[in-house]
Order: structure tokens, then sequence, then C-alpha cells
């Protein structure tokens, strides 16, 4: 099935979207939907299928865990996929409930996940529990040529992972800045898992611990408000001197399997050509010079 070009909004005691299913989500908003917390998740959309979110926004939706986005396989791991390209996952909460908060934005249990092309900010996990203002892993994970920044958490107020080394979270060509953990540690890479660098990723901080190819740490990406720069989605453009213009991949931004990534989060052209002294932007949002 695929759900395209619609708004879906104001329910209670359910999820916005709910699936067990092969669902595709494109252009479309889901937003201000909400679960009771002491017993349900994934205030926006609930996946235990294999899903697929496109040009979309989730915004201001609240559940227990995956204030957003809530994805889990009930039976095996791994047979419920998530898929997150060129979408903004803002202002989600995962807020108090019976046993933790995790992930205010996104949430995989058992979910192997790819995301793509997509900012996630403003997002929350409250409470003593609270880890992953913006993604909570437990479960392989892929991030590539995105922005998380603004999110916040007791632990891990950008991403944070399931305790147990055997997860790991793999980010390329990224931004993860400017994340607050209330418990001022771990700002904005938290606890647990394994995070593994591809190269030309940047954080705020040095609790990411990026030691590959083109990494930057305690590095503040300057990156402007969300708002409309364009394209389907919000998006936090790069300011003025951004030390992210440029210093992407040279040989071009990629989606992890080494497919050139064309545009950015807003449909804008990336550079791609391996004859190039430079790279693509770093993050979700590449500017866009005078020829």
């Amino acid at each position: 099935m695929t759900l395209s070009g619609l708004t879906i909004t104001g329910t209670y005691n359910g999820s916005g979207v709910s699936t067990a299913g092969v669902l595709t989500i494109s252009d479309s908003i889901i937003s201000g939907n909400g679960v009771v917390p002491e017993l349900l998740d994934g205030g926006g959309i609930a996946n235990a299928g294999v899903l697929t979110v496109s040009k979309t926004t989730v915004s201001g939706n609240t559940a227990n865990s995956g204030g957003g986005i809530y994805c889990v396989s009930p039976f095996v791991a791994g047979t419920a996929t998530m898929r997150i390209i060129n979408s903004t996952i803002s202002g989600n909460s995962a807020v108090a409930g019976s046993d933790g908060e995790f992930g205010g934005g996104v949430y995989a249990g058992g979910c192997p996940t790819t995301i793509i092309n997509s900012t996630i900010t403003g997002n929350s996990a409250f409470g003593e529990d609270g880890n992953g203002g913006g993604i909570f892993a437990h479960a392989t994970m892929f991030v590539n040529n995105s922005t998380i920044s603004g999110n916040t958490a007791e632990v891990g107020g950008g991403i944070a992972f399931y305790p147990d080394l055997k997860i790991k979270v793999t980010l390329q060509n990224s931004i993860v800045a400017n994340n607050v953990s209330l418990a001022s540690i771990q700002l904005n890479c938290g606890n647990g898992g394994t995070l593994i660098s591809d190269g030309f990723n940047l954080s705020s901080d040095d609790s990411c611990n990026f030691n590959n190819t083109g990494d930057m740490n305690d590095t503040d990406p300057k990156l402007g408000p969300l708002q409309n720069n364009g394209g389907p989605t919000e998006t936090m453009a790069l300011l003025c001197m951004s030390p992210a213009i440029n210093t992407g991949n040279p040989t071009g931004c990629t989606d992890g399997h080494g497919h050139l990534l064309h545009t950015d989060q807003r449909g804008d052209k990336r550079p791609g050509d391996p004859a190039l002294t430079t790279g693509c932007d770093i993050g979700a949002y590449e500017v866009q010079f005078p020829k």
C-alpha cells in the first residue's frame, strides 16, 4: 500500500498510522497524534512491517517510546524494516511511561533502519530513563547525509543505543550537533552499542568520537533554524562559513551502498563528479552557489 499526499492528525489513544504490512508513505504530513504513554508506542507511526517514509513530515506526535516513529519486529529480529528518505522528523516526544522513554523522534527495536537525506530535530525523550532524544537504536542502523540537531534526552540527546555491543549504528556524511543531555553527559551520542563512522561526519562535541577520513569533532556546523528552504519538507540550512560546506565525501554523497545521491533533502543538486576538488556538503542540506 502507498499513502501519498495526506495529512493525518489529531488521533488520540492510537498512532496516526499503524502497519504490519508493506507500506510506503510519501509527500504527507503525520502530525499532532498521541497515545496513552503507559500502554502504547509510536505516536506518529507504529510499524511492524516493511516501511518506507519519503518526502514526509512527522511532527508533534507523542508516545511512550518512538514519539515520531516506532518500529519493532514482533517475532524475529529483522522481520520489520524501515527506510526514512528526504523527510523531517521534528518536535515529537517520548514521555513518561511504565518502561522508560526511548526515541523521541525515532525508535528502532530489532528493526534494521536506513535514514537518508533527512532532518531529525527538536525531538525529546523526557523522564529519568529518557534515552535518545532524536534516535534510539536497538537494531542495525545506517544514517547517511542527514542532520540530527537540537534534540533532548536524559542520556544521548541526539542518538542513544540499547546497551548491547552487538548494536551497530553507522554514520556517513552526517551532522550530529547541538543536542542536549539533561544528565550533562553524552550530549550528541549516547550509551551502549557501537558507533561506526564511514567518514565525513561532523559532531559539535566529542561524544560520538568520529575517527575516520574527513570527520570533525567539537565543531559547530553553523546551522540555520528549521524552516521552509524549498522542497517538500522543512530543513536546516548551512549558514555562511559553515565547516560542513564542501567538506563531504569528495567522490560524492552516497546512500551507504555506494549509490550516488544526486540531490539533497529538498531535491536540489549535489555534486557527484569524482574529478571535483571539493566534496558535497555534510548533512541533509546542500548549499547552491550561483553559477
